[in-house]
């Protein structure tokens, strides 16, 4: 077959108003795909089905919202493109019955469109997902080497043993080609911005809640984590072999940033100080080009320390995320197998947490609860430590995830093996909001009122109450500018005062 133009979809989301939110942000996946498809010479068009809908609901199950564009309009889309490949990206589980929904609607427009899915889920999962007839083929890790060469075995160019981690069934049977990732970031074409309708994402759904900028993207100037953690599905897809792009390359793709209109990055890379020097000279970049920016995952604390704070401060983050994780060490070194040292370093967390908010600097703080060895008395010490760092030290927000056996991974295995897992075919369970496993002390639904009572209790009502009322995250900002009696809400407010640029600061 003749292939010229692919389609790339990035699902529904579905959310539980009850327990949990959805949220929206651009695919870097398919902005990276795209950028190889259009350096070999095909067309590419993209649909993100969620944020060009985020108002449109519908219920799927008594329990469970679907939010995003209706299928109706999805195979009009399809048709009027009429694209010969249509690559579905499935990072999150809970999105795979969108995921398998949209290649069924594929199917229906035109049974010769070839389907393709990637992301995560669709790694882990690839045996039985490639149990649906709709679905032909699964590109597992890092997509850019397959699908290219997919591309030319559907030329007829070369054969399917030459594509790199794909996946799929040949007369009954499942067919898989060893992964390749990336060995040299440099090697790959620029991510592909130009897919964005960048106007979809200043949202009160975005993924981070707080927006400074008019418009606000994700970026990553690097792959790959070297802590391993059974239950991490990033490290699945990248492996721990880390790779960076040189620093020209980094300059050139945020100066296209800002030719495009976006003022402000959401750095993504899973641990942010991987590299430090390097990191320092992007932070000053950011800086320098009138960014609005922050760290939204890797803060590493292990590799955390005081003259990298100030770096951060000088060079203008607004926000950090603080991996504080959990309080119960040994039992938690039994998933993150070479965070050992890491956690020598909860001690500095409230020093560190206070210096971040003096200078201004909201953070945010994560807390894993619901291993299968805690106890409630045990989860309970996590949910204290968050009050404290809360009401003592000025974090911004508490953030409580369950522990979620995404599908593949080895705590995947060792949940199935011993019994923990609710229901593998429930997938909108596998989420941080809800609980996709019981343990040796607590149901699934006791970990959920748990969480849910961790949330208010430490965030507060009115916090708490955005997720439940607004189901999306809470907007921190927008509390502590309006709550100057919170004792740590000055150095906040008086960091919007300095900073005239942000658009949207509503002061007294």
């Amino acid at each position: 077959m003749k292939v010229s133009r692919i389609l790339l979809i990035q699902p529904h989301e579905f959310y539980n108003p009850e327990i949990d939110y959805f949220r929206i942000g651009p695919s870097l996946a398919c902005a990276f795909l795209s950028s190889v498809l259009k350096r070999n010479g095909y067309e590419v068009e993209y649909i993100d089905a969620t944020a060009e809908a985020v108002e449109n609901e519908i219920f799927v199950k008594n329990d469970l919202i679907r939010v995003g564009l209706d299928y109706d309009e999805i195979k009009k889309r399809i048709a009027r493109y009429n694209p010969q490949v249509v690559g579905v990206t499935n990072i999150r589980t809970p999105q795979f019955p969108a995921v398998r929904d949209i290649c069924r609607l594929v199917k229906e427009v035109n049974p010769g469109i070839v389907t393709l899915i990637g992301g995560a889920h669709a790694t882990g999962d690839y045996e039985k997902i490639l149990l649906d007839k709709n679905i032909d083929f699964i590109a597992r890790g890092e997509g850019e080497l397959s699908i290219v060469k997919l591309m030319e075995y559907l030329e007829g160019k070369i054969d399917l043993c030459n594509v790199p981690g794909i996946a799929t069934n040949i007369d009954g049977e499942t067919l898989k080609n060893q992964i390749e990732r990336v060995p040299d970031l440099n090697a790959l074409p620029d991510p592909d911005y130009t897919i964005f309708k960048k106007e979809l994402y200043p949202n009160r759904h975005f993924h981070t809640a707080v927006i400074r900028g008019k418009f606000i993207t994700d970026y990553v100037f690097s792959r790959g984590c070297d802590w391993a953690c059974t239950f991490c599905a990033s490290y699945m897809m990248t492996g721990n072999k880390c790779r960076f792009f040189d620093l020209d390359r980094i300059q050139d793709q945020l100066e296209n940033l800002k030719e495009l209109g976006y003022d402000e990055i959401l750095l993504e890379d899973n641990d942010v100080f991987l590299k430090p020097e390097l990191s320092v000279k992007v932070f000053e970049m950011l800086n320098k080009m009138g960014f609005y920016w922050s760290i939204l995952n890797g803060l590493n604390l292990a590799r955390l320390t005081d003259e990298m704070i100030d770096i951060i401060i000088e060079y203008g983050c607004s926000r950090v995320y603080f991996p504080v994780e959990s309080l119960n060490i040994e039992i938690v070194e039994n998933y993150k197998t070479r965070w050992r040292d890491f956690h020598k370093e909860l001690g500095n967390v409230p020093r560190l947490c206070r210096k971040f908010t003096e200078a201004g600097i909201e953070t945010e703080g994560g807390f894993m609860i619901g291993f299968p060895e805690e106890t409630e008395e045990d989860i309970r010490k996590t949910i204290e430590f968050a009050k404290y760092l809360k009401d003592e030290c000025g974090l911004s927000m508490a953030l409580f995830f369950l522990v979620t056996p995404y599908p593949g991974t080895p705590f995947y295995w060792e949940c199935k093996k011993k019994g923990y897992l609710i229901d593998e075919n429930k997938y909108e369970l596998f989420t941080f909001e809800r609980a996709a496993i019981r343990t040796k002390h607590l149901t699934g639904q006791e970990l959920e009122k748990i969480r849910m009572e961790g949330m208010r209790e430490v965030n507060g009502e009115i916090l708490y109450g955005e997720i439940r009322i607004k189901h999306h995250r809470p907007n921190v900002r927008d509390y502590y500018l309006s709550h100057p009696e919170y004792k740590w809400s000055k150095y906040f407010t008086n960091k919007y005062r300095e900073d005239a640029k942000c658009r949207s600061s509503q002061l007294p």
